[in-house]
């Protein structure tokens, strides 16, 4: 394998959308619902801490989990 093909290996997600790539939808959608989990999983810790007022092991574990 030379260097021409792994170089070509690396950018292989960020190439343009084609009938048959369909990477750069797949790359979007995953940032997207990262994005959501972590809004998610923060809106639960800090709702949490304002009417508990402590952290139990579920909000570690939701925390530990989303990271």
């Amino acid at each position: 394998m030379s260097e021409s093909d792994l170089a070509s290996d690396l950018i292989a997600p960020l190439v343009p959308l084609s009938s048959v790539n369909h990477s750069p939808w797949v790359i979007a959608a995953t940032d997207i619902l990262i994005i959501i989990t972590f809004l998610a999983v923060t809106a639960r810790v800090v709702v949490r801490r304002r009417i508990v007022k402590e952290t139990n092991w579920a909000e570690t574990t939701i925390v530990i989990a989303a990271v």
